[in-house]
């Protein structure tokens, strides 16, 4: 019971006890015509459209003095949106009552009811229909966009769902996929909001198409978007060709200067201005601009003036700081001139150094038992011993856990005894680990059982060797490339790379990381090859994680009919002098803390002796001047490798 009421009438007295119905009754009174109408229950609910309500609308029609009206006629009437009443009108109850159900339109919103009564009074419900679950999904904006590699798109993906009756769907759950092309999503769901879900997506990082994909959660509802990534500005240019000529007179060199215009992920940019410059009067260019064409490359070709000794210029990006240099020698006698420094330099302590390959570490050679050895090195002083990452056709296996002296294996084992040696003779070691037929994980693997073994006796991790040779068929008895195709943006790419037929192809950068994971501040070098990869890498984005820029030098090609001979081996190599500054040059640029060092070296190419040659007194004449060369030109040293009959040559 909700309240008790006395009220006083003229001649009479009633108690009036109001019910929960809101329905009046005067005590002795008869009941009057229909005056009032209001609401009982039923306003404002909300359900699915399409649905019936689960509450029937409800009215109490009364008297004058508030008493309920029974058989009093009320007319029900829809004026918003599409629904449907199971009756266009009632009577009221007993209890004054009338009552009429509403099923929801299709339609998503609000939809009024009007009850009337005989006076016109009336009373409106208003009431709610939600949209239904999502049942299909459609672009709304974002697709076909164009943007720069490695960055989000200008405008997010979004997508349209709707109901089974055309309403946009709320609330409904949307699963973001990136397909081909390396993007991705920083979130990989959102909801409906108005029918639309929406997701930032950013884009891989190699130009070309990058597809994504919105579906409905727990259906096979889906849309693909299709976007395309193209190069982003200029960070870089590298050297292609032309570098390091030699002309012994005045005139046009034989090979233009070409460079590539790359992004800060290695792509080749089309149509950046590439203005060449030379420094010596005199000197002139074919082209004193270029536009890159769809290969990201630009040439021209230097005509040398009379200045005899070394002629620079300059590869300059447009409008910005991004340079390369070259260099072209002109006149015979500035080669052999140029082959010393008038100014001293001073000779690192570990400047000389021998190079092995990385199968000596499993053999018993290395070991503080072996005290001739240990005694050759102590009488040489201080130096660096380096091992080879990995054979000319495959790796060499790491096993941490295996016995040693296994021939083709290293182990911690191995580590151990040749840390010991190490120790014996106070050299620094410059590591060799395997990029080609190897992982990251094996790699970060092997790195840490090394660190922890040589400690500050480590120098470095050469990750690969001669990774420039991988697509040439220069080694081996059957010579066949080690990776078919390989280049020095394959080399440093960040994200995966892939063969035509499907293999991944190794990654300097993967390697780095994982490496340094391992060995937090990892001593890195490379390339470990030629100088064009050495001077492309001091140039890339890698050049941060290098802690030492190295090449490899050969000053005799191997014999191929005929072998070379001393008097060969004894002239000046005129590229000495000018690849040599060059390298210092690029390592003081890139901030590489180490400077450059020639990890590899030795009289003839090859892999084997010469007799005559290469174990003649006049070699060990050609090393020391080698050595003095390499001082010269700002070397922090080099390894002399070893070979098959001269084993104790520095």
């Amino acid at each position: 019971m909700k309240s008790i009421e006395l009220r006083s009438y003229i001649g009479r007295t009633a108690i009036i006890v109001g019910l929960a119905a809101s329905a009046v009754f005067n005590a002795g009174a008869t009941t009057g015509p229909a005056a009032n109408i209001g609401a009982s229950s039923g306003d404002d609910q909300t359900a699915l459209v399409g649905t019936t309500l689960p509450v029937p609308y409800a009215v109490l029609v009364t008297d004058a003095n508030g008493n309920a009206v029974s058989g009093s006629p009320v007319t029900w009437t829809i004026t918003g949106l599409n629904g449907s009443l199971s009756t266009a009108s009632t009577t009221t109850n007993a209890a004054g009552l009338a009552t009429d159900t509403l099923t929801l339109g299709t339609l998503a919103g609000n939809n009024k009811v009007v009850a009337t009564d005989v006076l016109g009074g009336n009373v409106v419900f208003d009431s709610t229909g939600t949209p239904g679950n999502a049942v299909s999904i459609g672009l709304s904006s974002g697709n076909a966009q164009t943007g720069t590699v490695g960055a989000p798109l200008a405008n997010s993906l979004a997508v349209l769902c709707l109901d089974a009756f055309g309403n946009t769907s709320n609330s409904s759950k949307i699963i973001w996929t990136a397909g081909s092309g390396g993007d991705s999503f920083a979130y990989g769901s959102s909801s409906t909001s108005g029918g639309i879900a929406t997701r930032p997506l950013t884009l891989g990082t190699v130009p070309g198409i990058n597809t994504a994909t919105a579906k409905i959660n727990g259906t096979s509802l889906s849309y693909t978007f299709t976007e395309t990534a193209v190069p982003g500005p200029v960070t870089a240019v590298v050297i292609l060709g032309g570098n390091d000529q030699v002309g012994s007179t005045t005139g046009a060199l034989s090979s233009p200067f070409t460079v590539e215009a790359t992004d800060s992920y290695g792509n080749p940019v089309k149509g950046t201005q590439i203005d060449w410059s030379a420094s010596i009067a005199g000197d002139s260019f074919s082209l004193g601009s270029a536009i890159t064409n769809s290969n990201g490359s630009a040439s021209s070709t230097l005509t040398l003036g009379t200045a005899f000794g070394l002629h620079n210029a300059t590869a300059n990006v447009d409008g910005t700081a991004i340079q390369q240099a070259f260099v072209a020698t002109e006149g015979v006698q500035a080669v052999v001139t140029a082959q010393y420094s008038p100014t001293p330099q001073y000779v690192p302590t570990d400047f000389m150094g021998l190079s092995y390959q990385k199968t000596y570490i499993s053999q018993q050679y290395f070991e503080v038992q072996n005290l001739a050895v240990v005694a050759l090195f102590n009488n040489l002083g201080p130096g660096v011993l380096r091992f080879v990452g990995e054979k000319t056709t495959s790796s060499i296996i790491w096993n941490p856990t295996g016995p040693g002296n296994v021939s083709g294996t290293v182990s911690t084992v191995d580590l151990t005894r040749l840390a010991a040696f190490i120790k014996a003779v106070n050299w620094k070691v410059l590591y060799g680990i395997a990029l080609a037929n190897n992982t990251p994980a094996q790699a970060a693997s092997e790195a840490a059982a090394v660190a922890k073994a040589f400690g500050s006796n480590l120098l470095g991790f050469e990750i690969g060797n001669e990774p420039d040779n991988y697509a040439n068929a220069v080694y081996g008895t059957l010579a066949v490339p080690q990776v078919a195709g390989y280049t020095f943006q394959d080399y440093i790419s960040t994200t995966p790379v892939y063969s035509s037929g499907g293999a991944l192809l190794p990654s300097w950068p993967a390697f780095a990381s994982a490496i340094q994971a391992a060995v937090p501040n990892a001593p890195l070098t490379g390339s470990t090859g030629g100088t064009a990869w050495a001077l492309n890498m001091a140039a890339s984005n890698q050049a941060p994680n290098l802690a030492l820029l190295t090449r490899h030098y050969y000053h005799l090609p191997p014999p191929s009919g005929t072998a070379p001979t001393m008097t060969q081996l004894l002239a000046p190599d005129p590229t000495v002098p000018v690849t040599y500054s060059e390298l210092a040059q690029a390592a003081v640029s890139a901030n590489i803390p180490g400077g450059y060092r020639i990890s590899e070296c030795n009289s003839v190419a090859g892999g084997v002796g010469v007799p005559g040659v290469t174990n003649a007194f006049g070699t060990a004449l050609w090393a020391i001047d080698f050595m003095f060369s390499n001082t010269a030109y700002q070397s922090t040293g080099e390894l002399q490798r070893r070979r098959q009959h001269s084993r104790s040559k520095l």
